[in-house]
């Protein structure tokens, strides 16, 4: 149960009546929020989140851990003159629902989506498989042997900004494991991870978070330093409302891309996300020269073979090979890897 200091906001507003494919295709989107009218999360509109956040704690960088020196995310040579022509990948269907939790949520279309959108606390390199700074610049890991638990603190990046241009917080931090630990999610899955993985967070100040495991395993730092983080306002409040209204709209994100225009999502058809020009982390080192594409269109197409011709024709830029004579009579490989 949460404590009194944590308990649940009231609302402001009454009550109305892991997968290979994801990580492949964000790493080519990524190193190669919101969105207009019904479709966009209204943080005015949200929970009144009112929590004591303490004073300030001096912050010594040298007593936390972070990485710098590490290869380059994205290649300077990568170009970005092509904004409106939007980069096309292929879903078999329409995902039925654009939530981050609750049923149907857990896919391969949705979460693909999601890493556009959102930030984690950290992230990992691709190449040395090392824990990175993203949402936070700095984390350091603190085990306990005696009762066999660890705590992880992690201090956010201050420049770290919603779509909104509001700042992002550790009472953020903290909402988004309440927000994966309610029952009335419908999330099993999310609640079991999230419950039984850790004790409730503490917030240290503004810009930093603490959290206590409930066992010894190195998987949980993985687990809570990569969770998606969403501002407060928008998800402190009761599971029905959650799943009711975020059907078919997102919440507000931190991360480099949004839904711009009500008319970007047509079910069962298609669904467009814009490249942000004012991402706060446009210039922080694991930034630079990633996520090039100005738009990004996810398009259903129900027929394996109508999806081998649309990319042959240059109308898909994502095209998986399921078939190995496929690859090696009918794909032109050598102007595909010059072009």
């Amino acid at each position: 149960m949460l404590s009194e200091r944590f308990a649940r906001p009231r609302s402001a507003r009454p009550a109305p009546t892991p997968v290979l494919l994801v990580l492949s295709l964000a790493a080519l989107l990524g190193f190669a929020a919101g969105c207009g009218g019904d479709e966009q999360g209204d943080r005015s509109a949200g929970a009144v989140v009112d929590v004591e956040i303490p004073s300030d704690v001096p912050f010594d960088p040298t007593q936390w851990t972070t990485v710098t020196d590490y290869p380059a995310l994205g290649a300077p040579t990568a170009r970005r003159e092509l904004q409106d022509q939007p980069f096309t990948i292929s879903w078999p269907t329409f995902p039925p629902t654009l939530r981050t939790e609750g049923p149907n949520a857990n896919l391969v279309q949705t979460s693909t989506v999601h890493q556009l959108l959102y930030e984690a606390l950290i992230q990992i390199h691709p190449e040395t498989e090392e824990f990175i700074p993203y949402l936070a610049s700095h984390w350091r890991i603190e085990s306990d042997d005696a009762t066999g638990t660890q705590v992880f603190w992690f201090h956010l990046n201050e420049k770290a900004r919603w779509a909104d241009g509001s700042p992002v917080t550790a009472v953020d931090v903290y909402y988004s494991w309440w927000h994966r630990v309610q029952e009335d999610r419908n999330d099993p899955s999310s609640r079991i991870t999230y419950q039984e993985g850790f004790e409730e967070p503490e917030i240290v100040d503004r810009h930093t978070i603490k959290v206590r495991t409930k066992t010894m395993n190195w998987r949980l730092f993985l687990y809570f330093g990569t969770m998606l983080i969403f501002p407060a306002e928008e998800i402190a409040i009761p599971g029905e409302e959650y799943l009711r209204d975020y059907n078919w709209r997102f919440v507000t994100g931190s991360g480099p891309y949004q839904l711009a225009a009500e008319g970007d999502v047509r079910k069962g058809e298609s669904l467009i996300v814009t490249r942000r020009r004012d991402w706060w982390a446009e210039n922080e080192p694991w930034a630079r020269n990633t996520y090039n594409f100005g738009k990004v269109r996810f398009l259903v197409i129900r027929d394996e073979e109508l999806e081998y011709e649309q990319f042959k024709k240059g109308d898909l830029d994502w095209f998986i090979v399921r078939r190995a004579q496929q690859w090696v009579e009918e794909i032109p490989k050598e102007a595909v890897v010059k072009n």
